[in-house]
């Protein structure tokens, strides 16, 4: 992890995991989840609220990439997760990432 936040994530895994060895720990990574009740200064809420505003989104170049996935499915994969006997860290994402340019598009041709 680059961040202290990624940091800490990881090592309440690692602490869990050692803590209770009896226990199967699986530790959910999510990525870009978007969707209903999502804060609007957020990426998609707003650039969708100035569209519907005929307002103009400006926006970065738009090169980075990011891995989108809808709130439902997060909330699924996570379910399934819970369920499952699958252990350590697990990375819970569409597995596809999208350049910031395309995502936006496709929300203003909606």
């Amino acid at each position: 992890p680059w961040t202290l936040y990624g940091a800490t994530k990881a090592s309440l895994g690692e602490i869990l995991s050692a803590r209770f060895p009896h226990l199967s720990v699986a530790t959910a990574r999510l990525f870009s989840v978007y969707g209903p009740h999502e804060p609007t200064a957020r990426l998609v809420p707003s650039v969708t609220l100035k569209l519907l505003r005929g307002e103009a989104a400006p926006c970065p170049s738009g090169v980075q990439s990011r891995d989108f996935l809808y709130v439902k499915d997060m909330g699924s994969a996570l379910a399934k997760l819970t369920a499952s006997a699958v252990t350590g860290p697990v990375n819970i994402a569409s597995g596809e990432a999208l350049t910031l340019r395309n995502l936006l598009s496709a929300i203003g041709s909606e």
